[in-house]
């Protein structure tokens, strides 16, 4: 059986514009071109044969597809840690975790009182 996997991946590599909808053509123009070859193969194929050709191309599709989500989602850019600041606007010290909550639960506390 054909190595499906090299065979789209490289054709994927070729193209100009390496897009979701890009990839998504190439696709369906290998889906086509598997079924016109297997149709055309003199003595004819068995069904399984067929089917069992088919699911190759597209575990090979599904992996390609994985590979370019996952490089996709590596080279996005990560959120910086969003900073808390507690309602009255004091903004922890850096000085540590507990520092902030400490603060916090002591004006809490003091406001309470009032």
């Amino acid at each position: 059986m054909a190595d499906y996997y090299s065979i789209i991946v490289n054709a994927v590599s070729a193209l100009d514009w390496n897009t979701r909808d890009a990839r998504r053509q190439l696709y369906e123009r290998a889906r086509e071109a598997l079924i016109t070859r297997m149709r055309e193969t003199a003595p004819a194929l068995d069904q399984s044969d067929i089917l069992a050709a088919r699911i190759s191309l597209e575990e090979a599709i599904g992996r390609v597809e994985a590979e370019a989500r996952r490089d996709y989602q590596a080279s996005q850019p990560t959120d910086p840690p969003a900073t808390f600041v507690p309602r009255g606007g004091v903004v922890a010290t850096g000085q540590g975790h507990e520092n902030w909550l400490s603060e916090l639960l002591a004006r809490a506390s003091s406001e309470g009182r009032r």
